[in-house]
């Protein structure tokens, strides 16, 4: 017996290891799961977060003889800062800021609309992806900006962004020029170094302007653009151009979208 015991001692032993072992892999598990579950919750009821708003008031001008005629919209930029705890890949948004607000529109006597897309992020249209968050941190902010880092604009700094200014043609957000604003066929890309060029003959394209603003993000561009549709539909049309369209060619090859808007 005390010879059967004593050769059972080892597989008794291995057997205690691989238990010993299988836990602590399950432990390990468990412990990383609950903490990507922890990540994931903390970003989804943003526990921790730090957000600022700034409203952005965004103006452009176009004369005709000695009338001027001004389109503007106000824009949302939240400026966000998320414990690091939750800067997991997938998980965090890196602090992006976040926009919400639309395009600004003038629509002139003849029934050409200009719309500058303001609302739209950093997607790119054109040649330019300007958001307005980097128009404003680029105008607005009275501090050195740290160009090594993604937001430029800190929770920290957000609220001392202040006062208004010019656009320069370099920072101008994308221009769109609609003959007919019924038909989003008729659009054209407007080269914001020489405006004038896709307008309207006796159409002269005077500026825009970046200011900050208490007034409400603005809401209306599907009354002047009716194709667009509900922004929060999701079964409306998303994209309104094809390859035979100029402005898609004009955009290198993409086609106007709704995103471009909103």
């Amino acid at each position: 017996m005390e010879a059967v015991s004593a050769l059972s001692r080892p597989f008794k032993y291995a057997l205690i290891a691989v238990a010993t072992g299988f836990g602590a892999i399950f432990a390990l598990a468990a412990l990383i799961f609950a903490w990507l579950w922890l990540a994931w919750a903390g970003h989804e009821y943003k526990i921790g977060w730090i957000e600022v708003p700034v409203h952005y008031r965004v103006s452009f001008e176009a004369k005709i003889d000695d009338t001027v005629y001004t389109g503007s919209t106000v824009v949302e930029v939240t400026y966000v800062k998320t414990p690091n705890w939750q800067n997991w890949p997938g998980v965090s948004d890196d602090d992006y800021p976040h926009i919400r607000g639309e395009a600004a529109s003038l629509t002139l006597p003849d029934g050409e609309v200009i719309c500058l897309l303001a609302g739209a992020g950093a997607r790119q249209v054109g040649e330019r992806a300007n958001s307005i968050d980097w128009i404003a941190a680029n105008l607005l902010a009275h501090y050195p900006l740290n160009y090594s880092q993604g937001t430029f604009v800190s929770v920290e700094m957000a609220p001392h962004l202040s006062g208004s200014a010019e656009i320069p043609p370099k920072l101008m957000p994308p221009m769109i020029v609609f003959s007919d604003p019924l038909d989003p066929t008729t659009a054209h890309l407007v080269d914001a170094a020489d405006p004038d060029r896709a307008l309207a003959p006796g159409v002269h394209f005077l500026g825009a302007r970046i200011a900050v603003t208490l007034d409400p993000v603005s809401t209306g561009i599907g009354t002047v653009l009716p194709w667009l549709g509900d922004r929060n539909d999701p079964g409306a049309p998303t994209s309104f151009t094809t390859n035979k369209d100029a402005f898609t060619h004009e955009n290198h090859g993409r086609p106007l979208g709704r995103h471009d808007f909103y």
